[in-house]
């Protein structure tokens, strides 16, 4: 899948792929291969399944980072799916990687929080629906967002970037 996601972009646009597995050896294994193929970057979660604490989801995200340093990351930030929370003292420890440029957020209520602890070294990406509060609190810094419900049609996603601008 990854393969015909980075031939079919041809270059054309930055290809993120999901990387996400159980543990930290398997992850940096894919992304390898990953980067082997071209792909720009990874959207990564956690080692699925695991409890996890702030320093051990830190020291994942720097291990990837320095397995890999050419892969940009993508921080994969569901608490409900990853069983972590992903607080305040996670973000103003991840900030200092820098490979971690970005992340698929789902906490509009920490979203200001978040952005100050990472020193705005990585964009939070609201859901959707969240993406004109979070333009309201910094326009100039909450610019894009991740959408679920781009795969039925672009319209809605379109409508929602457009009441932004």
């Amino acid at each position: 899948m990854m393969e015909v996601m980075v031939e079919t972009a041809n270059g054309r646009v930055p290809v993120f792929v999901g990387v996400t597995t159980m543990n930290t050896r398997e992850t940096i294994r894919q992304l390898k291969h990953a980067n082997d193929i071209g792909a720009d970057g990874t959207m990564l979660g956690v080692p699925m399944w695991q409890q996890i604490d702030v320093q051990g989801a830190v020291q994942f995200y720097k291990d990837v980072a320095e397995a890999v340093p050419e892969m940009a990351i993508c921080v994969y930030a569901n608490p409900e799916a990853f069983k972590f929370d992903f607080p305040a003292p996670f973000w103003a420890q991840v900030a200092s990687i820098p490979q971690v440029i970005t992340c698929k957020y789902i906490n509009i209520g920490q979203l200001h929080l978040h952005t100050l602890v990472s020193r705005k070294q990585i964009r939070f990406l609201p859901l959707e629906f969240d993406h004109a509060d979070a333009a309201k609190m910094d326009p100039e810094f909450h610019t894009a967002f991740w959408s679920p419900c781009a795969c039925t049609g672009p319209e809605l996603t379109i409508h929602w970037r457009d009441s932004v601008r």
